[in-house]
């Protein structure tokens, strides 16, 4: 705690129990409290649990209790029931802790900011932001629930929105450790329509910069597939690694029994050479531009995506992405099958 302390930020989930606790309060919060009105760090954001169902009643339960307790940044929700803490009481705190470390005028407003979104392996040390949700999905190459991904999700939409109030350049790298749907969904957030200014870092350190060259580099776009008259969804695979996701997407439709509308495939060589930054990036941008066409052209009611590419090529294709008018199906591979694992943009 002594460490915590010294960081920007403490979230105290803080009921009755804790309130009772030498330890909590003696020990960590008011600790805090008096670092922060020496050096204005850290943010003290108060999660009330039990202690009452408002501003007001929380105050006077902790009135004599906390040391100026007037510094503190409540959370917005009230969680009255004494009972476990809901999901998305939980996520509005971490949002509401997001916002007071990263309001408008605090934070890098030049530099560039730097993002770890990791959702498998393990989380390495990083000198920068960390997004990590292996604990859910990640330590045994596990896919996750929908639930798990609808957190992900949501975590990352409320980062882009905190570091989006007051960054000027809007520019980041990001580097991901992660399931591609949770790299698409990086890209998503953190879009070339929301003025993002992105780069990826690679497992070999090298940082891949969005391109806006389109170029199918040692692959093939295989001739669009039809199917079924009176079905409004769009199938796309990109196959950079020779995964047969070919195969994989046809015995997923053989097993529903229905073909989408239309199919787009890309393909490269399972022997190619391994990709550049460069070529990455610009096949990227190719894939991305052939989607945002085929939308155009078909008009789907759903688009979905089965990749097996480089993590930071499925970054680089959600960057281009967002602007889309149609929700996006995210599927993860497993044990040569792919897994639904959740629609963006997530409406739950």
């Amino acid at each position: 705690m002594d460490d915590a302390i010294e960081g920007d930020a403490v979230l105290a989930h803080l009921g009755p129990h804790a309130l009772d606790s030498a330890a909590v309060v003696d020990k960590e919060l008011n600790p805090a409290l008096r670092a922060f009105k020496r050096t204005g760090r850290p943010t003290v954001v108060l999660l009330a649990h039990g202690i009452g169902k408002d501003r007001v009643e929380a105050d006077q339960t902790v009135a004599g209790r906390l040391e100026a307790s007037f510094q503190t940044t409540w959370s917005g929700t009230f969680a009255e029931d004494p009972g476990p803490l809901a999901v998305p009481v939980a996520q509005d705190a971490a949002r509401d802790l997001l916002k007071s470390v990263f309001g408008r005028g605090r934070g890098v407003s030049d530099g560039g900011w730097e993002l770890l979104v990791a959702t498998r392996g393990t989380t390495p040390h990083f000198e920068g932001l960390v997004l990590d949700a292996t604990a859910l999905m990640g330590r045994h190459r596990e896919v996750g629930s929908h639930d798990d991904w609808a957190r992900v999700a949501r975590g990352l939409s409320d980062l882009q929105t905190a570091l989006g109030a007051h960054s000027a350049r809007r520019a980041i790298r990001i580097t991901p450790q992660t399931h591609l749907s949770s790299a698409i969904l990086s890209g998503l957030n953190f879009s070339r329509a929301g003025r993002w200014k992105l780069s990826v870092a690679t497992q070999d350190d090298e940082t891949i910069v969005a391109s806006y060259e389109r170029a199918l580099v040692g692959v093939t776009a295989v001739p669009p597939t039809d199917g079924a008259p009176d079905d409004r969804r769009l199938f796309v695979g990109a196959d950079l690694a020779g995964r047969d996701v070919a195969g994989s997407v046809n015995r997923l439709t053989r097993r529903d029994g229905a073909l989408p509308g239309q199919t787009l495939l890309f393909e490269r060589g399972a022997q190619a050479p391994r990709m550049t930054g460069d070529e990455i990036a610009s096949t990227a941008a190719a894939i991305a531009w052939a989607i945002r066409q085929a939308c155009d052209k078909y008009q789907p009611e759903r688009l979905d995506l089965f990749l097996a590419v480089p993590a930071a090529a499925a970054v680089l294709i959600g960057h281009e992405l967002d602007t889309l008018d149609v929700p996006i199906g995210l599927w993860e591979h497993e044990a040569g099958e792919y897994r639904f694992v959740l629609e963006y943009p997530y409406a739950g």
